[in-house]
């Protein structure tokens, strides 16, 4: 059992708090790495506090709205050309089947996984009248390997493999950092290899239309919480 006291200073690996000991008066600064560590800080009183005022006209708005998508263009650019082919058309295959074999995929074209040169990864995406095919390649000493105990968090327990899905990209709007938020249909799986040679998979749906959410699962870090209204495991050998 842990004793709280009324003034508690919480931290973790790579974040901190500056605060003024309740009962000494002193500055400290909390920082976390394997262990807490704390800095007694010197000088505060030093600092003085300044109020000025600065004036944005319209055309430096504009200019700054132009320089905005500039360097989203240019960022989008360098990730082109570090990371290569980023779309491709989804290919029918002929004789399709999840065995292994490269016969099936000759011509699908392969899209790059990541940035770094020295761990390569590609997948390649087909398709027959029943399935959507994943064939993933990926260079690592990183054995795949998994241990969940709990199949909602593969993403925790091991090595995995993941793939998202989207039914509507076309008219989706951008939210926060530029990312568009979750949507009906939208689509997570894990793939994982437990300890025993089993593939497993985790399917994950952030929202879904029914009212009834048997499958409900909640992700929580101290930075923010998510949440999946569907999701279900399962196991094959």
């Amino acid at each position: 059992m842990v004793n709280v006291q009324p003034e508690p200073m919480l931290t973790e690996n790579f974040n901190g708090n500056i605060y003024k000991h309740p009962k000494t008066g002193k500055s400290c600064f909390t920082g976390g790495d394997c262990d807490v560590r704390i800095w007694e800080l010197t000088g505060l009183e030093s600092l003085k506090r300044q109020s000025t005022s600065i004036s944005v006209s319209a055309d430096m708005a504009t200019r700054s709205a132009k320089n905005s998508e500039h360097n989203k263009l240019t960022e989008a650019a360098l990730m082109a050309r570090n990371a290569g082919r980023k779309s491709a058309s989804l290919k029918r295959l002929a004789n399709a089947a999840a065995d292994g074999k490269d016969a099936e995929w000759e011509g699908v074209a392969v899209l790059p996984i990541g940035d770094d040169k020295d761990k390569p990864a590609q997948v390649q995406l087909g398709y027959d009248g029943q399935n959507l095919y994943a064939r993933f390649q990926v260079t690592t000493a990183i054995p795949f390997l998994n241990t969940p105990t709990d199949s909602k968090l593969l993403f925790k327990s091991g090595s995995a493999l993941e793939l998202c899905l989207s039914p509507n990209t076309a008219n989706r709007q951008a939210g926060p950092n530029n990312r568009p938020p979750m949507e009906v249909g939208d689509l997570r799986v894990l793939f994982a290899r437990t300890a025993e040679g089993k593939l497993i998979a985790t399917r994950y749906r952030p929202k879904v239309e029914a009212k009834e959410k048997p499958l409900a699962a909640f992700f929580e870090t101290p930075a923010a919480r998510t949440s999946t209204r569907s999701r279900r495991g399962t196991t094959r050998q």
